[in-house]
């Protein structure tokens, strides 16, 4: 699969799965670090890593077991764009700098 062949398409799947993966995932991850009582830097580590955009490996999971790997795709391209903004955001919030 080609994605410069195929029409880009950004719908609510896209934007649902990249604000889940760049908002909602740094905020339970912050919550679980808090109640582990994580010290500051390991903490900082799992919110950061939280923060990441969806991975490619979602991808080729989704392509080998039959799923809608152009949406999947499309999600992967969106939330990597979007972390452009929301990672720095993460790391001004985490007091990281």
């Amino acid at each position: 699969m080609q994605m410069a062949k195929t029409p880009f398409q950004i719908g609510s799947f896209e934007g649902t799965a990249s604000a889940l993966r760049l908002l909602l995932a740094p905020l339970v991850a912050y919550g679980v670090g808090a109640l582990l009582g994580l010290p500051r830097l390991e903490h900082q580590v799992l919110v950061l890593q939280s923060a990441t955009p969806v991975a490619v490996n979602a991808f080729l999971l989704t392509k080998e077991f039959g799923g809608d790997a152009l949406r999947v795709a499309r999600s992967v391209v969106v939330s990597t764009f979007l972390a452009f903004l929301t990672v720095p955001l993460v790391l001004y919030l985490l007091g990281v700098g």
